[in-house]
């Protein structure tokens, strides 16, 4: 039996296992972006502020994750600023791909989103494919020095974005990381 679920910020140090098998060992990235632990397990890099979305199988093993992280994108000249969630390390353990895992991890992301009253919200993606179908139809350019806020791998350019609302979505002239 899997379980859908949305972990507790005591709990992000379980994705770590998950997050190297996808995504590799690079300790400067993965200090930055787990930390440390505090006197209360819980993690003190950026993903403090992430949400995190898992699938479980019943021994309790993670095998799809995907991080919720809160931005801001910015229209008018800073007149008009609007929430949105930046959806980053999806990840499916290589011995559980091609199950629907990562599907249906998502679907509880964009009910939660839609729950919160977000309009749209965006991946940066190595191949855009992977996440048409569910419906990251809108690209567009992300802007010189959002790569860093982005996290986005070196080559890569483009964000994608989803609707969550009809009619909700427009480039935005920047974006800024929610924490700013």
């Amino acid at each position: 039996m899997l379980i859908c679920k949305f972990l507790t910020k005591f709990e992000y140090i379980r994705t770590l296992e998950l997050f190297i098998e996808c995504f590799g060992d690079d300790a400067a990235y993965i200090s930055e972006l787990y930390g440390e632990l505090d006197g209360e397990d819980e993690c003190t890099g950026t993903v403090k502020n992430h949400e995190i979305a898992v699938i479980e199988n019943e021994k309790g093993q993670l095998l799809s994750m995907i991080h919720i992280r809160p931005m801001r994108a910015v229209y008018d000249a800073g007149k008009r600023i609007e929430n949105v969630s930046y959806i980053m390390c999806v990840a499916t353990r290589m011995s559980a791909r091609r199950q629907g895992l990562m599907d249906r991890a998502m679907q509880a992301v964009f009910t939660k989103l839609r729950l919160r009253g977000e309009g749209w919200c965006f991946l940066v993606a190595v191949d855009k494919e992977i996440y048409r179908h569910l419906g990251f139809i809108y690209d567009w350019d992300f802007n010189k020095g959002e790569e860093l806020l982005l996290d986005a791998d070196e080559g890569l350019t483009q964000c994608t974005a989803k609707l969550l609302k009809p009619g909700t979505f427009r480039v935005p002239e920047k974006l800024l990381a929610a924490e700013d």
